[in-house]
């Protein structure tokens, strides 16, 4: 065989792998598309008026920065940074797992945050995950879903900027909020400014997955909300669980793939 064939029948074989990706892609995004009669939205209209103008800020201010701190920014810089807040957001973390009573968890998520704040040099670097304590993340709203026995979950709610939520979960922000360290960074200023680059780092992510996205949905909206919904059951069904499985692996959410900006 030529050279010239193999390089076709490599380009034939890339081709038909990207089309396997999509058509896999579309199947997940049309499950997620359909009618959900147990997580009712009723109030879609106040819903879809958010999502359109968080998509509007998106497309003015939020994406056009992270593509540029993308391109300026080496990857091994970005994955720090997303280290390092995935880090501290172990502290609300680890709060909620002791509201629920999920004691032998918390002392994973305590023994990672300890680990990676010391060895990690403040969490740039995620020692606790090559040691098998994987990443765990906890909220408010998901203790009140606890507290509620999680029957029925909360109905769909989208939040100013920040996005999808549940009434739980919006209800649950500002403790999520003051619980986190940088809250009481000082000066204020250096707070803002940390806060930013965590959305500007969390949104440079997912640059690229939203033209497939709209290219495999009628209703954008739609498939978000029922995207988010099935995420939080996943996080509901998945909250008591070990974040220390060694021999296995062990996911606690389950997101729709993103670029190299966060990993």
């Amino acid at each position: 065989m030529t050279i010239m064939k193999k390089q076709r029948l490599a380009h034939k074989a890339k081709a038909v792998g990207r089309s396997l990706g999509l058509v896999t892609l579309a199947g997940a995004l049309a499950a997620c598309a359909t009618a959900t009669p147990q997580h009712p939205d009723p109030y879609e209209k106040y819903n879809r008026s958010m999502y359109r103008f968080n998509t509007k800020m998106d497309t003015a201010i939020l994406k056009p920065v992270a593509q540029g701190y993308k391109t300026v920014t080496p990857k091994v810089v970005r994955k720090g940074v997303t280290n390092f807040f995935d880090n501290v957001h172990q502290v609300p973390t680890i709060m909620n797992d002791l509201l629920q009573g999920e004691f032998k968890i918390a002392g994973w998520d305590s023994l990672r945050f300890v680990m990676n704040s010391t060895l990690g040099i403040f969490g740039l670097i995620d020692v606790a995950g090559a040691a098998g304590i994987q990443q765990h993340d906890q909220s408010f709203g998901l203790t009140l879903a606890k507290w509620s026995g999680n029957k029925p979950d909360s109905p769909y709610f989208v939040l100013p900027l920040l996005g999808p939520s549940t009434v739980r979960g919006a209800l649950g922000t500002p403790v999520d909020l003051v619980t986190t360290p940088i809250y009481y960074v000082k000066p204020v200023a250096l707070s803002y400014g940390l806060s930013g680059l965590w959305a500007i780092n969390k949104r440079a992510g997912f640059l690229g997955n939203e033209k497939i996205l709209n290219a495999l949905t009628l209703d954008p909206y739609i498939a978000q909300r029922n995207a988010y919904l099935q995420l939080r059951a996943q996080q509901l069904k998945n909250s008591g669980k070990s974040p220390f499985m060694p021999d296995t692996i062990w996911s606690y959410q389950y997101e729709l793939p993103t670029d190299d900006a966060g990993s």
